[in-house]
C-alpha cells in the first residue's frame, strides 16, 4: 500500500549535504511504531518500540519516482496495534512520519509482524534515493531461523557437506545427500532378501523385513540352554582349566581326571580309591580320635624327673632308671594325682649299699616332700603319718612323720631298725590282726619281742634256773641262744611283772628262758618310692 510520508524539518535538513550542495547519503536504521493517530511529519508520540533497534529488522530501497519500499519484521511476542510510524536515521533524527485513524497493522503475541508498504514523499523536492538500509535491501531480504525472507538454494555439494546454515535445500539437492556411516542423509530401504543376505551396507532395514529374521533368531535362541540352571543334553564341551584352578570356571572331565590323578599321586593300586583308604582306616569315621586315644595309652620310656613333672595322663610310662618299671597315672585320695609306681610305699629288701633310684632308706631319715610327692601322698592316703611322739614311742613301726622339726617341706621316713638298731623282722598278719593275742595289730605298727620258756627240769618245779644250766643241745633244738646275762631267779606261782611262772608237767624237767631270734639274712631296710 502507498502511504503519504512527510519529512520532518530535521529529517529534511539531515538529507541536505553540507554547503547546500545536493543531498547527503543517510542510513535508515529503525521504524518507530505507535498506537496514536499522528499527523504525517509529526513526532511519533507514545512510541511502542523501534523495530530494527529493539529487535526485528527494517529493510527497504528506492523504487524510483519518489517511492520508497519498506519492509519491517518484528518476530517478538509483543502485542500492539500500529496507527502511526516514523523512520529514524543512524544519527537518531526522525526522517519522516505517517499516521492514520485506522489500524495500519495489528500484532498479537503468537504472530510475527511483517509490514511492507511504499512511502510516497509529499515533499517532492527531496531525493529519497540517497537513503540506505545497511547491507540488505527491499529486493533481497535474507531469511533466517527467526525471520522469513529471501533464501539462496544450496548446491548438491553443499547439501552433502551439511555445514551451510543459510542456503535452502531443494529436492534435487536432498537426493544427493545419502546417509553413510559418518553422516546423516537419505536411505534406501532394503528388501527382505537383502536383509536375509546381510551383506548390504547402504540400505536401511524396516520392521517388516526384520521381523522374519528376528523370529528365526528367537527360535534358534529358544533351542539354546539358559545361562541360569542350564539343563544341557548331548555331549557339551568346555575349555579345560589349568590344574589347580579354584574359580567358578566349569570343570571338564579332563580337569577332574587330572585333579584325581594329582590327588592319588602314584599311590599303590590298593590305596588309590576312597573306599580302599576307608577300609585301610578300619572304616573309622573318628580315626583321628581313635589314634589320639591309642597314642595316649602307648608305653613310653622317660627319665623319672620328666615323668614326675607331667601334668596330665599320657598312658603308661616306663622309667628309664628303673630297668623297665612302668608307672601309671594314679590318684592317692585327695593327697596326690600323677604318675606313680604300682609298688609305691612297699618296704623293700635293700641289696645295695646305697638306695637305688626307686628306693629310699627306711631308717628314720628326713626327705623333701617335693622330691617324693607320690610316696608322701601314699603315706597320707594310707593313714601312716603320725606325730613325732607317736613315732618315737612306736619306734620300728612303719610310720611317717609330717613336718619334722617344724619344716613343712619335709617328712620323716619309717625307721625299720627299731630299738637299739637291732632290726625289725617283718611279720605277716592277715587283715592286720595278731592271731596269737587277743589284741588287734595296726597296719605298720611295731611289737617288741617276748621271752621263750623251755622246761628241762623236774616235775612240779617252780624255780627257773640259770640258762647256763640249760644244755646246748636243748637250746639248739628250738633255735635259741643262751643269754649269759640272766641269772637264776626264784619265781613264785603267780605272774610278776612281765615274768610268767611256769610249772612243769613232765618229770625231770629243767626250765630256762632267753630272747627269741630265728635264723635270718640281713638286708638294708628300704621303701619303694
Amino acid at each position: 500500500m502507498n502511504l503519504v510520508f512527510k519529512l520532518t524539518a530535521a529529517g529534511l535538513d539531515a538529507l541536505i549535504a553540507a554547503g547546500n550542495d545536493g543531498f547527503a547519503e543517510r542510513t535508515v536504521v529503525s521504524l518507530g511504531v505507535t498506537g496514536d493517530t499522528i499527523a504525517p511529519g509529526a513526532p511519533v508520540s507514545n512510541e511502542i518500540k523501534r523495530i530494527g533497534q529493539d529487535g526485528g529488522q527494517v529493510m527497504g530501497g528506492d523504487a524510483g519516482d519518489g517511492v520508497l519500499h519498506i519492509t519491517a519484521i518484528d518476530p517478538s511476542a509483543d502485542a500492539y496495534t500500529v496507527r502511526g510510524l516514523g523512520l529514524y536515521l543512524s544519527n537518531g533524527v526522525l526522517l519522516g512520519s505517517y499516521g492514520q485513524a485506522g489500524a495500519i497493522a495489528v500484532k498479537t503475541e503468537n504472530t510475527h509482524l511483517m509490514l511492507s508498504f511504499d512511502l510516497v514523499n509529499e515533499d517532492g523536492g527531496a531525493d529519497l534515493s540517497v537513503l540506505e538500509f545497511g547491507d540488505t535491501n527491499f529486493f533481497n531480504p535474507p531469511s533466517t531461523t527467526a525471520m522469513p525472507g529471501v533464501v539462496e538454494l544450496a548446491t548438491a555439494t553443499e547439501v552433502q557437506a551439511g555445514i551451510d546454515n543459510a542456503r535452502a535445500v531443494t529436492p534435487a539437492g536432498l537426493s544427493a545427500r545419502t546417509a553413510t556411516e559418518t553422516r546423516t542423509g537419505l536411505l534406501e530401504l532394503a528388501t527382505a532378501a537383502e536383509v536375509q543376505a546381510g551383506i548390504d551396507a547402504a540400505r536401511a532395514v524396516t520392521p517388516a523385513t526384520l521381523a522374519p529374521l528376528l523370529a528365526a533368531l528367537s527360535n534358534a535362541v529358544g533351542l539354546k540352554a539358559p545361562l541360569a540352571s542350564a539343563a544341557l543334553t548331548g555331549t557339551p564341551t568346555a575349555p579345560t582349566a589349568v590344574s589347580g584352578t579354584n574359580t567358578n570356571q566349569i570343570a571338564t572331565t579332563a580337569f577332574v581326571v587330572a585333579s584325581v590323578a594329582a590327588l592319588v599321586n602314584s599311590s599303590p593300586a590298593a590305596l588309590d580309591t576312597l573306599a580302599e583308604l576307608a577300609s585301610a582306616l578300619g572304616n573309622d569315621a573318628n580315626f583321628s580320635t581313635t589314634m589320639t586315644n591309642a597314642l595316649a595309652q602307648r608305653v613310653r620310656f622317660l627319665p623319672l624327673a620328666t615323668v614326675r613333672a607331667l601334668a596330665s595322663n599320657g598312658g603308661p610310662i616306663i622309667i628309664e632308671e628303673l630297668a623297665g618299671e612302668a608307672w601309671k597315672w594314679t590318684t592317692f585320695g585327695p593327697y596326690f594325682t600323677g604318675y606313680a609306681s604300682p609298688y609305691c610305699g612297699e618296704p623293700r629288701y635293700g641289696v645295695d649299699v646305697t638306695p637305688r633310684a626307686h628306693e629310699i632308706d627306711a631308717i628314720g631319715g628326713i626327705f623333701n616332700k617335693a622330691a617324693y610327692p607320690e610316696l608322701w601322698g601314699w603315706a597320707q592316703w594310707r593313714g601312716l603319718v603320725k606325730s613325732q611322739a607317736e613315732f618315737d614311742s612306736g619306734l620300728g613301726s612303719y610310720w611317717f612323720v609330717a613336718d619334722p622339726g617344724g619344716d613343712a617341706t619335709k617328712f620323716r621316713a619309717p625307721n625299720l631298725l627299731g630299738p637299739n638298731n637291732w632290726g625289725m623282722f617283718l611279720r605277716m598278719a592277715a587283715g592286720g590282726v595278731d592271731a596269737d593275742t587277743a589284741n588287734a595289730r595296726a597296719l605298720g605298727s611295731a611289737q617288741k619281742g617276748s621271752m621263750a620258756v623251755i622246761e628241762t627240769g623236774g616235775a612240779g618245779s617252780t624255780v627257773i634256773r640259770s640258762p647256763a644250766s640249760t644244755s646246748a643241745a636243748a637250746r639248739a633244738e628250738v633255735g635259741l641262744e643262751r643269754d649269759a646275762a640272766v641269772a637264776a631267779i626264784p619265781i613264785s606261782t603267780t605272774s610278776t611283772g612281765s615274768i610268767n611262772t611256769m610249772s612243769s608237767n613232765y618229770p625231770d624237767t629243767e626250765v630256762a628262758f632267753g630272747r627269741v631270734r630265728v635264723d635270718n639274712a640281713a638286708f638294708f631296710p628300704r621303701i619303694h618310692v
